[in-house]
């Protein structure tokens, strides 16, 4: 009935929501109204029509139908009338009813339109400052507080929900709730997640609530354990995403997570540089692009150069101690070194050691094939003859495995005689690209550069032969002495 009424695909996120429904309750004419939490709390109202039809109002933003929400209160309601448990009654003036049917809070607290008149720099003039509001407050007795604080936790879910929170971190053994978390972690991160476009079916595990308890966790002072939780998270959050097929929505909402990971990490009581290689090390581990839209703020908090240094140091002892492969084509092992080299150029730059990158790169392209970035660093200090050298170096290495690279050092070689108006070498490394790529915008500058020397019919005539035969004859228009690549003869 669900499914009929709801669709296969709702019913299977609502069925995830079940555990965040909150104050359940009932009318007197039977209606269901309840809190459910999701990215924030939302007013769920559920009746019979006069026609015998299930329907619903939500506060949330979803408007093509009835939502998970609406689907995981009507779950909450079964399981309790399964249980035997009566729900509780509520009256008429109910304030989710209101809540549910205008769309949001915003909707509902201030729906009404404010008319602009000539009072209106009147009243903005006389809007409370927040000191005057503390003075209000202080005046208070703390009894009315507490009953205005009750009050609009009732109304305002989010608000019920920290004060909640604030109240089990203040009453509640801190180990016992780290225990529950990880336990919570451990769970959700053993659930299938998966996705069938065609079906419309799916299980996709609601990290929302883990996200909170994080949140809450850090903004009660628990730095350290927030940071022990996340990178278990992470390792198993890993885990999960290699056995799941659901077009990356639960990388998204572990990303989610790490985020309050990252910012407990720079309020932990690690040592500044054990902070920057924890961020690194995550960084590093991220095999399916989890942390993308996640940063970690370097400069939020001040680490120093000496701080960076040290970082420097791990990962120069690191890349070291990794093995080189013999083997042409080992793009794994290749992209791996080559993530942690990125890195500490990163931390060469902020420990102020620019000298170093240059050697570094050197050292490091004829292994995981970095000659763009060394060529590019090369050109930036002016050394263009270097810069020649090692792009021709690059092209003869990556010609026969990658080719996307070596169409990049023709690119860098036709810079680089261009700007030295050498015209010719830089048209005939445009022929070079173009025999690479045969892309027309390279054929029409080869053209442009040979009519101008009377080379054109014997060009034309070489470049159509090598289109037709795989196989280059002698170059009139000036000698790269670079390889061209073998191609396959075209019908």
């Amino acid at each position: 009935d669900l499914e009929s009424w709801a669709g296969k695909k709702i019913v299977s996120r609502g069925r995830a929501y079940l555990r965040n429904v909150r104050q359940l309750s009932q009318t007197s004419t039977g209606d269901l109204l309840a809190w459910v939490d999701g990215s924030e709390g939302y007013a769920t109202h559920i009746w019979i029509t006069p026609k015998g039809k299930l329907s619903s109002t939500c506060s949330c933003p979803y408007d093509w139908g009835d939502c998970k929400h609406a689907v995981a209160v009507l779950l909450a309601y079964l399981k309790e009338v399964k249980a035997g448990t009566p729900v509780p009654q509520t009256t008429a003036d109910d304030p989710r009813l209101k809540i549910a049917a205008s769309g949001s809070y915003a909707d509902y607290e201030y729906g009404y339109d404010i008319q602009k008149d000539e009072n209106e720099d009147e009243w903005d003039s006389h809007f409370p400052t927040n000191e005057s509001l503390r003075a209000y407050l202080q005046s208070c007795k703390k009894g009315k507080l507490i009953d205005y604080l009750l009050e609009i936790s009732l109304r305002y879910p989010e608000i019920y929900k920290e004060i909640t929170d604030q109240e089990i971190l203040a009453t509640v053994n801190i180990p016992r709730i780290v225990a529950s978390i990880r336990s919570e972690i451990r769970g959700i991160t053993s659930e299938e997640a998966w996705s069938n476009y065609w079906s419309g079916e799916s299980h996709l595990p609601d990290y929302t609530g883990l996200q909170k308890k994080l949140k809450n966790l850090l903004q009660g002072g628990y730095a350290d354990e927030v940071v022990e939780l996340g990178q278990e998270l992470f390792k198993r959050g890993v885990e999960q995403i290699a056995h799941s097929d659901d077009d990356g929505y639960t990388a998204t909402e572990i990303g989610n997570c790490i985020k309050t990971f990252f910012d407990a990490l720079t309020r932990s009581s690690l040592k500044p540089q054990e902070q920057l290689l924890t961020a690194i090390q995550t960084y590093l581990s991220d095999e399916y692009s989890i942390l993308d839209g996640v940063d970690f703020s370097f400069d939020k908090k001040h680490y120093t150069k000496t701080d960076w240094g040290t970082v420097v140091e791990a990962l120069q002892t690191r890349l070291a101690s990794l093995p080189i492969s013999d083997q042409k084509d080992s793009f794994s092992q290749q992209y791996h070194r080559k993530q942690i080299m990125d890195w500490l150029i990163v931390a060469l730059g902020k420990a102020g050691r620019y000298n170093k990158i240059i050697p570094l790169l050197k050292q490091e392209a004829p292994i995981t094939n970095c000659y763009g970035e060394l060529v590019d660093r090369l050109i930036a200090k002016g050394n263009t003859s270097e810069a020649r050298t090692w792009a021709k170096k690059g092209y003869q290495k990556t010609i026969s495995s990658y080719q996307g690279i070596a169409g990049k050092m023709i690119e860098k070689l036709y810079i680089i005689s261009f700007k030295e108006k050498d015209y010719l070498m830089a048209a005939a490394y445009n022929a070079l690209a173009f025999f690479n790529h045969d892309n027309f915008n390279y054929f029409t500058e080869i053209k442009k550069v040979a009519k101008k020397d009377n080379l054109w019919p014997q060009v034309r005539e070489n470049i159509l032969h090598y289109l037709e035969t795989g196989k280059l004859k002698a170059w009139p228009i000036h000698e790269t002495k670079q390889k061209v690549p073998v191609r396959q003869k075209h019908l």
